[in-house]
């Protein structure tokens, strides 16, 4: 069994490591990994390459021993290295180390990096730790009494001692390994029963009638909503909790098993409050879905469903959903399926598009589909709502003369969607670019202030719009009124 110990001190930009065994805790220092997107995989890597068994992590506090902002970004950072429930992490007050190692290798009189300064910054932090944990944490070599009296004893007496004090070492060898065994079941408990992930995650979990703690538990840890089933049961029975009751319960990864048990045995039926925002594709309309519970299967079986709806019965098959699928906060209970969900996303639309507003439609020249994709490429131009109904003029002025819409966000869709940058020349019916009409389809959701704007456009006489680089919308009527616009309030987001 490994007896590695890593120590970490963590800094602004750099986490500096130290390293020692346990049975010969001589700590030095052994590297200094740099804040970036692999941090957590180089950890991870030191932690396998050195077999390390535990770890200890400077807190840092104020002068009145309280936390301070320093101390939450080092829990913080402590939670992102992902470090496994099977390594004990061990928290060591530390004070003024980086200045204390600083000090230390300015006295070298020798060129030294910062991230020197750090590594032996940890290697002070885990010396403490050892000098504190020597009674406790970590096993010490068996020292000998110094002999002061050099005349012999008597033969019959020297067994008697060597006995004694054979038997007080193997008492507190005892002791400090009971000690050790109740601290890591103290921490590994504390984890088991913590929140499984930092973001929410749900699930729909039934739990049968006549299940006991146990099988709740099991069921729970398969679905991957807790940590672990033993400390799930250990909790409730140490809480007095035998009253979990059956139900469908809508459950998240970021809740405790305390939230969790709370929920069951309250018999709760929990409500989710799913977001659909506004500009969104139908892929990534499906992938928030999956992330609140949903199954890939699920969500397609209910697409299919859904063809029947009376806002898409006259939709060829193929069609995409893109634009019907009405952005806003729908509240759902666990047993909320996902075609239920896109029906009342649907009737959501339905609602909206009165007789009037289908009328005002009609008097642009569209139908209620076509509008769709109109407000769909309005929505992704501009996000303003006072802005829109000049857009949609624009677009409107254009499609009517059978100019091409020119608009970058309907080629943007393709790219999105197969992965592949292309750019204005691609060939397709969805690149506005370089075909005239509508596209086949709308290319995301909107807000409702789109589709009107596309109903009720204003009544100017534009031609061109552009985006500045500072978001202001400019408006033109020729080719060289919009040249000039471009050239002078687009210089970036134009190139």
């Amino acid at each position: 069994m490994s007896n590695t110990i890593l120590a970490l001190d963590v800094g602004e930009k750099r986490i500096g490591v130290a390293i020692a065994d346990m049975q010969i805790p001589f700590p030095a220092p052994l590297t200094t990994l740099e804040a970036s997107e692999h941090l957590v995989t180089e950890f991870t890597a030191l932690l396998t390459k050195n077999k390390v068994s535990a770890v200890v992590i400077g807190y840092p506090r104020n002068q009145n021993g309280e936390p301070t902002k320093q101390t939450e970004r080092v829990e913080h950072i402590a939670k992102l290295l992902n470090i496994p429930s099977s390594i004990p992490v061990y928290w060591q007050d530390e004070s003024l180390t980086s200045v204390k190692a600083e000090e230390e290798l300015k006295s070298r009189k020798k060129p030294y990096a910062k991230a020197a300064v750090d590594s032996l910054a940890a290697t002070y932090i885990l010396e403490d730790f050892i000098r504190t944990q020597a009674s406790g944490a970590l096993p010490q070599p068996s020292i000998e009494p110094e002999v002061t009296d050099k005349k012999p004893k008597k033969k019959s007496k020297k067994p008697k001692l060597k006995k004694k004090h054979w038997f007080i070492k193997f008492a507190v060898a005892i002791l400090l390994i009971l000690a050790l065994v109740i601290l890591s079941a103290v921490i590994w408990y504390t984890k088991a029963i913590s929140s499984r992930t930092s973001e929410d995650s749900y699930v729909v979990v039934t739990v049968q009638a006549g299940s006991g703690t146990s099988a709740i538990g099991k069921l729970l840890e398969e679905q991957k909503v807790i940590r672990n089933a033993k400390a799930f049961s250990i909790y409730a029975k140490v809480n007095g909790i035998n009253n979990l009751q059956a139900g469908d319960y809508r459950l998240s990864s970021k809740q405790s098993v305390a939230e969790i048990t709370e929920i069951i045995s309250g018999g709760k039926v929990t409500t989710v409050n799913v977001l659909i925002s506004p500009g969104l594709r139908l892929d990534q309309i499906l992938t928030a879905l999956k992330k609140d519970g949903y199954k890939e299967e699920e969500l397609e079986t209910a697409l299919v469903a859904i063809r029947d709806h009376p806002l898409l019965k006259n939709l060829p098959a193929d069609t995409p959903l893109e634009g019907y699928l009405f952005p806003d906060t729908y509240q759902i209970g666990p047993n909320t399926s996902a075609e239920e969900l896109f029906r009342i996303m649907l009737n959501n639309l339905q609602s909206k598009i009165t007789p009037q507003l289908e009328a005002q439609i009609k008097t642009q020249g569209l139908t209620t589909a076509e509008a769709i994709i109109m407000a769909s490429i309005v929505q992704k131009e501009v996000k303003d709502s006072t802005i829109q109904p000049t857009v949609a003029q624009v677009f409107l002025k254009r499609y009517r003369e059978g100019i091409q819409l020119g608009s970058d966000v309907t080629y943007m869709y393709i790219e999105a969607k197969t992965g592949k940058k292309v750019g204005p020349t691609l060939d397709s019916p969805y690149n506005t670019r370089r075909y005239s009409g509508l596209p086949p389809s709308a290319i995301s959701n909107f807000n409702f202030s789109a589709l009107e704007a596309v109903a009720n456009p204003t009544k100017t006489d534009y031609l061109f719009f552009v985006a500045g680089d500072d978001g202001t919308t400019h408006f033109s009527k020729t080719v060289e009124e919009h040249e000039s616009l471009v050239q002078k309030y687009c210089t970036k987001l134009c190139n």
